[in-house]
């Protein structure tokens, strides 16, 4: 499955739950592996998601990100279809 199917499966899901889905998109503002999506919930949190397809390969920037977000006390993970590679 193609990582943009991912996020539009997960994109539908959050907003059906009330959230707000942004893409992130690499460019100058936003630092090399830092999530693809923003979860903004109605609990007042955020999540950060990567996505990845069942064979993609997690960067170490992407590691370095997931684990300073999570350090911060933010939801950061990285998020693969159930299907197998």
């Amino acid at each position: 499955m193609r990582e943009s199917k991912v996020q539009k499966t997960l994109r539908e899901g959050y907003e059906a739950d009330g959230c707000v889905v942004l893409k992130l998109n690499p460019g100058t503002d936003i630092p090399l592996g830092f999530p693809d999506l923003l979860i903004v919930m109605p609990n007042g949190r955020v999540r950060f998601v990567e996505v990845k397809r069942a064979d993609g390969r997690v960067s170490p920037a992407q590691e370095v990100w997931r684990d300073r977000l999570t350090r911060m006390g933010h939801d950061a993970m990285i998020v693969r279809p159930k299907e197998k590679a």
